[in-house]
């Protein structure tokens, strides 16, 4: 909350002051973003100024995409590693924008994960198109620790898809997995009403 000083500008409260530093250094962090080309990083406001163009300009909705001083569109060509083993697909792929670590360890707070590993279950083989995603997730900082965690992720397939408690799951997946099991036991609970109602 801000208050008006005697010459009517706005004085910052210290939780507003905070925000806005959360803001500026969040804005300013070098690594922001990363090129999937040439891997030049980005601070937020350096890739705001980078030059854009519509990704399709006869659907302007779609919005723009930034260029990267090497040429390349942003989100267009992304590194990847992608591999098959039984109807499975492991992919880890360079995700161009820092994140978290993608789990419920909330003791980490960077924010420069710049890749990430996922397993996808592929039964229809005639097709591009994969199916669900396993709850499998782990990221990485460095291109080095991605090529590696790829390799291990296809060398202990079987282990994790036998016992997938025992390995990363994003925090995405476990929420779903929560919310899934919330509609269950709703379910559960709605049919014994209805049997003790009849």
């Amino acid at each position: 909350m801000s208050s008006k000083t005697s010459n009517g500008a706005e004085e910052l409260t210290p939780k507003t002051k905070e925000k806005e530093d959360f803001v500026n250094d969040y804005r300013n962090r070098p690594n922001y973003c990363q090129c999937s080309i040439c891997f030049q990083y980005y601070s937020f406001n350096e890739f705001l100024a980078l030059k854009s163009e519509w990704v399709d300009p006869k659907k302007q909705q779609y919005g723009k995409t930034a260029i990267c001083n090497c040429g390349n569109r942003f989100h267009k060509r992304k590194w990847a590693i992608m591999s098959r083993k039984d109807n499975y697909v492991i992919s880890t792929v360079h995700l161009e924008i820092g994140a978290g670590n993608g789990t419920l360890d909330l003791s980490d707070h960077d924010q420069d994960y710049f890749y990430e590993t996922m397993i996808f279950e592929k039964t229809d083989l005639t097709t591009k198109d994969f199916d669900e995603p396993l709850g499998f997730q782990i990221r990485y900082k460095t291109i080095e620790d991605a090529k590696r965690g790829h390799k291990d992720t296809y060398d202990r397939l079987e282990n994790i898809i036998l016992n997938p408690e025992k390995y990363p799951m994003g925090i995405i997946p476990a929420f779903c997995n929560a919310i899934k099991a919330g509609m269950e036991q709703k379910k559960t609970i709605q049919s014994s009403v209805k049997e003790r109602l009849k």
